[in-house]
């Protein structure tokens, strides 16, 4: 006949402590800040993306510039963004 196999529990794993893999765990008041701080990051980031379009214009005008001359900014922050993100995530 076939014999049940014991199984072995666990304890639970607590906010903190670090799993098999190395990485932590994030767990109620910890992880809605962390959450909370990346939603921040990202808002703030949309929000100035938004505010640099309209204010090109001006922000050419300011220096002397023609729009055009002055468009490479627009890309240059975006590049920043592009390269920041992974690197301040990390």
């Amino acid at each position: 006949m076939n014999s049940p196999t014991p199984v072995t529990i666990s304890p639970p794993a607590v906010a903190g402590n670090e799993t098999n893999a190395g990485q932590p765990q994030f767990a109620g008041r910890r992880a809605a800040l962390l959450i909370s701080t990346l939603l921040l990051g990202v808002l703030s980031f949309q929000l100035n993306a938004s505010m640099v379009t309209p204010a090109l214009p001006q922000i050419a005008a300011s220096f002397s510039l023609s729009a055009d001359s002055a468009a490479p900014v627009q890309s240059m922050f975006f590049l920043a963004g592009a390269i920041a993100g992974p690197v301040i995530g990390r």
